[in-house]
């Protein structure tokens, strides 16, 4: 659970950074990459649902919150939080570098897709047809270029953790130790 609220303040961490430095960069295509919702795929590939589903609700609630909001509150939550767990539910599924990257730059697109979707089903002003048409493909392609650096490094963090654990050896439950006669510390005889 720890885990889980860290990774919901990395995102509110991940939504400063859009508002305060992506969302004023001069890119080709008159759209940005949304690091919100790359950082919600990747966590929720690498951590499961649970941790997925929490931190895309609370990146999402904190984009439906930050102003400009000429949104419905709630949109991003909802559709950030939908992402994240099934990302989280496909990860068991999912082993090795490749695969995870695959599925990330699909949940990322879907993610896009469901955000511009959404935007035309209630008539978000912002949200026309001819602007996703225009807008859309530069989203996909920056969060595509964004998706394998952020989930290297999710990868890499996750591993470090696997490491401790492993190192730290497994303990044996009391109600076993007794049985086989071993100590939980040493696997020695007693």
């Amino acid at each position: 659970m720890r885990r889980a609220i860290g990774c919901a303040a990395l995102a509110l961490v991940a939504v400063m950074l859009q508002i305060v430095l992506v969302d004023r960069l001069p890119l080709p295509g008159g759209s940005r990459p949304d690091i919100t919702l790359v950082l919600v795929v990747v966590l929720g590939l690498t951590q499961g649902p649970v941790t997925g589903m929490l931190t895309g609700f609370s990146g999402g609630l904190a984009l439906d919150l930050t102003p400009p909001a000429s949104h419905l509150i709630g949109e991003f939550a909802l559709i950030f939080c939908v992402v994240g767990y099934g990302c989280g539910v496909l990860s068991g599924w999912l082993d090795g570098f490749a695969p995870r990257l695959v599925a990330a730059l699909i949940a990322a697109g879907t993610g896009e897709a469901a955000v511009a979707a959404t935007g035309m089903i209630v008539s978000d002003p912002g949200v026309t047809l001819a602007a996703v048409r225009h807008m859309l493909p530069a989203a996909l392609l920056y969060d595509g270029l964004l998706c394998p650096v952020v989930l290297f490094f999710a990868v890499l963090a996750s591993g470090r953790l696997a490491v401790r654990r492993a190192a730290a050896g497994p303990v044996q439950p009391a109600h076993l130790r007794f049985r086989t006669g071993r100590t939980a510390r040493t696997g020695g005889l007693r």
